[in-house]
């Protein structure tokens, strides 16, 4: 089950969830290179950084870094649980992006795998220099699961709550990362947009367009 497909640097690579590896492909669609990734893992989502891919793991909470020339694992970073009302509220990573030395990931707080129960999420900021979370940006909103980086902002995407079908108050927020202190980890987040089962995010020059989870629509 395909679930990205990222170009970096002349290759492609294909995340599969359902059979836990990555395919890289050259231009021409020769295949390079297939490795498994780590059993039950579920592969969401990823970002090539040099030689190295980092993935986001639906199932085990964490980012798993693989040498995507030589499909080694060579490391892991595990994203922190939320205890609330007694609860624990476990991670799950789905968006992933990068920009300059540091990886934001998206944390879908929730007590199992479906989007029912959800806290509000958050997004761990990594240092890619020594692979470790310097923090987590707090969002507004329910089921965050996506990021688009458009000039130096970082739009967080929340798709909102979820009973029986998405309540539609989904919220779209923007972090300014030129004015992002990553040693005092301070930075300003503002709302962009409310009110729908927000999904992702495509600009154009003078338009955001976004999809609709919840009613299948633009």
């Amino acid at each position: 089950a395909p679930n990205q497909i990222i170009y970096n640097n002349g290759y492609f690579f294909v995340i599969n969830s359902l059979s836990n590896s990555v395919m890289k492909f050259d231009i021409f669609l020769n295949p390079i290179k297939e490795f498994s990734v780590l059993t039950s893992s579920n592969p969401y989502k990823a970002v090539v950084v040099n030689d190295k891919i980092y993935i986001t793991s639906y199932l085990l909470h964490s980012v798993i870094i693989y040498n995507h020339n030589t499909g080694k694992k060579v490391g892991n970073i595990l994203l922190e649980p939320v205890e609330y009302n007694s609860k624990i509220y476990y991670p799950y990573p789905c968006g992933i992006v990068s920009y300059n030395k540091y990886i934001f990931v998206t944390c879908k707080d929730t007590l199992n795998t479906t989007a029912n129960n959800a806290l509000k999420g958050r997004v761990a900021v990594i240092d890619i220099t020594n692979n470790q979370i310097i923090g987590y940006i707090l969002s507004e909103g329910y089921n965050t699961t996506n990021l688009v980086i458009h000039n130096d902002f970082l739009y967080i995407i929340s798709t909102g709550s979820y009973d029986q079908g998405y309540k539609e108050d989904g919220i779209i927020e923007k972090v300014d990362l030129k004015n992002f202190d990553f040693n005092s980890f301070s930075y300003n987040r503002t709302i962009v947009a409310t009110g729908n089962s927000f999904g992702t995010l495509c600009f154009t020059q003078d338009f955001i367009f976004t999809g609709n989870i919840g009613n299948s629509k633009l």
